[in-house]
């Protein structure tokens, strides 16, 4: 089987980003802490919340229990959570097997499709480009960090850093997405439409870019009005999605408003973006230079997709209307294709073995690539207190009730403690934030107004009503009845 050693090649990469980083997370950590990872731990939380009570886990006027992609995970994640209610069992080996099952899986896909668009064979450069072409980050990182015009946050290619993610949601889409397109190139269409509706129903974007990516395929394949009548079924899938917005528009309001942000610097942006794909661009910009490149109509559509999404990507630095990353996710893998096309035709020219560039190539990217898994790794991790994670523990054997803590603990706390909880919502609740503050100044009124039953506090708290029920090390709980 021609293709295995790359096939190996994304089982490793996939093992690289989920098993070995959480090892490597966890291996360093202080004897006092322990290992939180963020955005999964709220979307499981969530669906728990919704299944033992069918009630959003932060309880205000203002967050829906589908806000933004929550309602996707909510169906990523029911069969995962329902087995987690039944069983008792946590879940995170269950969620860590499946973001390295998808993300091997969408990688497989990826080589696929480059077999598909270079039957010449250049895939076989193609995809470790995509892979580990990491750009000159690394090299420039500790020089340009001085000037305060590089940060951690622009270590590692588009793909490492941008196209994975630590939300099952973005991993899963990207197998149905680019899943979806395989099968249309082959010309299994109700197998694509099924794929798309998959794709709208997780994470309604990455439908929206996976379907224009179809129809701009068939522009160049003559089977315009096919991918229309592909597409149009899956949008049927948006329907959930609009019937919680009509429900409850606030919460998508403020995330309207927030996608709408121009992003701050978008001089250092670019820079990033053209740094971590730099050698990429520079291949691919040769590949397409070349006499009768566009006599091949999968060179046209590798061209359009390339071009179409870096424009897109520009745009958004001022006008932003989605995240800026979806665009990136879509922009890397045709880059890397055009690279692969370049890379045994520069050889040839400078009569050098592809293989010595592709090396090149690896050693110019190795620092990028240590820097960036040791410094952001690909999931967002963090270190929890062992005192904060015992007391969200022993909250999880209390009768129900909503619990007050600091926004940051407030996240975890359906998750961990299987409580609502005032803070941590993802999108925050400026009101419940304010009332806790004011509260931590001694304003106590929020207890009663917002029905709150358990405090969760590194504060000595005096009272009527409060009493102590847990207490480890700095951290205790308080339970609050109210005085009739």
């Amino acid at each position: 089987m021609e293709d295995r050693k790359y096939i190996i090649m994304a089982l490793l990469y996939a093992l690289l980003l989920f098993p070995a980083y959480y090892g490597y997370k966890s291996f360093g950590l202080p004897e006092t802490s322990v290992l939180a990872v963020d955005n999964d731990a709220t979307y499981l939380g969530t669906v728990k919340s919704a299944l033992w009570g069918f009630a959003t886990p932060w309880p205000s006027p203002d967050v829906s229990i589908f806000t933004d992609v929550t309602l996707g995970s909510a169906f990523a994640f029911l069969p995962v959570t329902a087995a987690w209610l039944v069983t008792g069992i946590d879940p995170w080996p269950i969620i860590i097997f499946l973001n390295t099952a998808f993300t091997f899986g969408y990688l497989v896909v990826i080589l696929k499709i480059m077999q598909r668009l270079l039957p010449a064979g250049e895939w076989k450069y193609a995809f470790p480009i995509l892979l580990f072409a990491n750009g000159i980050g690394g090299l420039l990182y500790f020089p340009l960090r001085e000037f305060g015009g590089f940060t951690e946050a622009g270590l590692g290619n588009l793909f490492w850093g941008w196209m994975t993610s630590s939300a099952f949601y973005q991993i899963f889409t990207l197998f149905t997405g680019f899943a979806a397109l395989l099968l249309f190139m082959e010309g299994r269409n109700y197998a694509t439409t099924a794929l798309l509706f998959l794709t709208f129903l997780i994470y309604p974007i990455a439908g929206a870019l996976f379907s224009c990516l179809i129809i701009a395929y068939s522009f160049f394949d003559n089977r315009f009005p096919a991918s229309l009548k592909l597409v149009a079924p899956s949008l049927l899938a948006t329907v959930p999605w609009g019937y919680f917005i009509l429900l409850n528009s606030a919460p998508y309001e403020k995330l309207s408003a927030f996608y709408s942000t121009a992003i701050s610097f978008p001089q250092s942006f670019m820079m990033t973006v053209a740094i971590n794909s730099g050698i990429a661009i520079l291949l691919a910009i040769y590949a397409v230079s070349q006499k009768g490149f566009f006599d091949d109509k999968n060179r046209k559509f590798l061209c359009a997709w390339a071009v179409t999404l870096l424009i897109g990507i520009l745009l958004q630095t001022a006008i932003k209307k989605i995240d800026v990353a979806k665009l990136l996710v879509m922009y890397w893998v045709p880059v890397s294709i055009l690279a692969g096309i370049g890379l045994p035709g520069l050889a040839a020219r400078l009569r050098l073995k592809a293989e010595i560039i592709f090396i090149a190539i690896m050693i110019l990217s190795l620092p990028s690539l240590i820097l960036f898994y040791a410094n952001n790794g690909v999931v967002v991790a963090s270190e929890m207190d062992r005192d904060v994670y015992a007391s969200l523990i022993f909250l999880r054997s209390q009768p129900q009730g909503i619990v007050l803590t600091d926004p940051r603990t407030g996240r975890y706390v359906p998750y961990l403690a299987e409580k609502r909880s005032l803070t941590g919502a993802p999108l925050p609740d400026n009101d419940a934030e304010t009332a806790y503050e004011n509260f931590l100044e001694g304003d106590m009124r929020i207890l009663e107004t917002r029905n709150i039953t358990y405090i969760m506090t590194d504060s000595m708290l005096a009272g009527n009503g409060i009493e102590k029920i847990y207490s480890s090390g700095n951290r205790s709980v308080y339970v609050f009845k109210k005085v009739v």
